[in-house]
């Protein structure tokens, strides 16, 4: 018996004409529960890597002080040497005080004046910046879903920072609450994913004039599956409100909704919406045979 990985879900949201509720029981089966040992290591390595990102080096050693070390060797090379050498920066402590403050503004909708504002540049500098930054894959830019694809391109995208160990030294003494932190690993996990298939899906999030928004929306097939995500080791009713509003708008190409937490118990919060554990749903666990 293998844990559900996004592309089960995926396949269940797709097959909209079967039974969910059965599909999704039998891509995680109830075996899976009973190892608690297995659970155990895999909730370990969830919240390892939730704290210190997934560059190798960082795995290789379990001493904090050379984790931290290491990181700041990395960021080091990176904005003296790749930057410089790419980008042609001026003035490399503007670059690195942008860097902070979009860092900072992880997992939320990208204002480019109020960053521009606070680092008393240029707009346009700004956006030369972030266009650095995304091309050396240090940050992602997660454009809205709208119905009207030529909107995707009009209203502002989200800003993520996806590795947790190297938003350590890039904000030093800053911090990011932790539900932002949160959406940015599940973030992280999701883009991963995405580009091992072998035909990638849309990656999109989903906000309304009315405030009805959606964290993560895939999009394949002419099927669209809504993800929220909650920092919490429990999941309930309440946590689907938005899944609901959002399947129903779209009943022929959303049958199916999750929620990915923290928790360990997997479990239909309301019709359709499913509450999955972080580390089940990404594979943290091994093969139970």
């Amino acid at each position: 018996m293998q844990p559900v990985f996004v592309e089960d879900v995926a396949e269940i949201a797709a097959n909209a004409g079967q039974s969910n509720d059965n599909m999704i029981v039998d891509a995680v089966g109830p075996e899976i529960f009973k190892h608690e040992e297995l659970i155990r290591c895999a909730i370990q390595k969830r919240d390892d890597h939730q704290a210190w990102g997934g560059y190798p080096p960082v795995w290789q050693t379990k001493d904090i002080s050379d984790r931290i070390n290491w990181l700041k060797d990395y960021r080091k090379t990176y904005v003296e040497r790749d930057i410089s050498d790419v980008g042609q920066v001026a003035d490399i402590d503007n670059f690195v005080l942008t860097q902070k403050l979009l860092c900072a503004r992880t997992s939320q909708i990208l204002s480019i004046s109020e960053v521009a504002r606070d680092a008393s540049l240029a707009v346009n500098t700004v956006k030369r910046y972030i266009n650095l930054l995304t091309m050396s894959f240090q940050c992602h830019l997660l454009p809205p879903y709208y119905e009207n694809v030529g909107k995707r391109f009009i209203k502002s995208p989200k800003i993520f920072f996806p590795d947790a160990g190297l938003n350590r030294v890039i904000l030093g003494e800053m911090s990011i609450n932790t539900g932002a932190a949160y959406e940015s690993w599940v973030f992280s996990e999701l883009i991963k994913w995405k580009q091992l298939q072998t035909i990638e899906p849309d990656l999109f999030f989903y906000r309304t004039s009315s405030g009805l928004e959606i964290d993560f929306l895939l999009a394949s097939n002419d099927k669209l599956l809504p993800i929220e995500v909650k920092a919490s080791d429990k999941a309930d009713y309440a946590d689907g409100q938005s899944l609901e509003s959002f399947m129903k708008d779209h009943k022929k190409r959303a049958p199916l909704g999750i929620i990915v937490y923290r928790g360990k118990e997997f479990k239909e919060v309301r019709k359709d919406i499913w509450a999955i554990p972080d580390w089940l749903l990404f594979g943290g666990i091994p093969y139970i045979t």
